[in-house]
């Protein structure tokens, strides 16, 4: 499990993988409100453009709350529109919202370090397995390609950036943070 600090907003966030969720989304979701009040969202792997691409998509719906500037009502949702750099929460789910039978990041987010941690001990318990963080940084071809097209990051724009010695995934991840934070500013 991650954690990442957001001293400024208070929060802690923490991330984890897992696949094999036992239960239905929808359950997942009605299961874990019953027992905590830790906010958290649930996103498609195959989407994620690294650890930096999670913490973007935090900060920003974090600072969106904080400024009155937020799409939703609800900081998980607000997170996963972020991540999808979309507006529209339909779009946002149907891009990268977890998908049944797939690997999944969990993000949890409160002011205590601990009840995250709990969170996530409770949370694992619906799943078959707890994938390892650094695949989070994992870029297969299929992954750079689903990226390419789920954000429209034409091969203009991966020239324009393109200098000596930098990957394609690490141009990608620029250039999705970059979509995150024009969704804010665009607002």
């Amino acid at each position: 499990m991650l954690i990442f600090s957001f001293p400024e907003y208070e929060k802690y966030a923490g991330i984890a993988v897992f696949n094999g969720l036992k239960i239905s989304i929808e359950n997942f979701f009605q299961e874990l409100r019953k027992v905590s009040d830790v906010e958290f969202q649930l996103l498609d792997l195959s989407l994620i453009a690294g650890k930096e691409h999670l913490y973007f998509s935090i900060l920003n719906a974090l600072y969106a709350f904080k400024n009155k500037k937020n799409f939703s009502r609800n900081l998980g949702i607000e997170i996963l529109l972020y991540a999808s750099a979309q507006k529209q929460i339909k779009n946002a789910i149907e891009i990268i919202g977890a998908k049944p039978h797939q690997p999944m990041v969990l993000i949890a987010l409160n002011s205590s370090e601990e009840k995250i941690k709990n969170f996530f001990s409770k949370a694992s318990k619906f799943f078959e397995v707890n994938i390892e963080d650094s695949i989070l940084e994992e870029w297969s071809e299929e992954k750079l390609q689903k990226i390419k097209e789920t954000f429209k990051i034409s091969k203009e724009e991966i020239e324009a950036i393109k200098i000596n010695k930098i990957s394609i995934s690490e141009i990608l991840k620029k250039l999705v943070i970059e979509r995150i934070a024009l969704l804010l500013i665009k607002g």
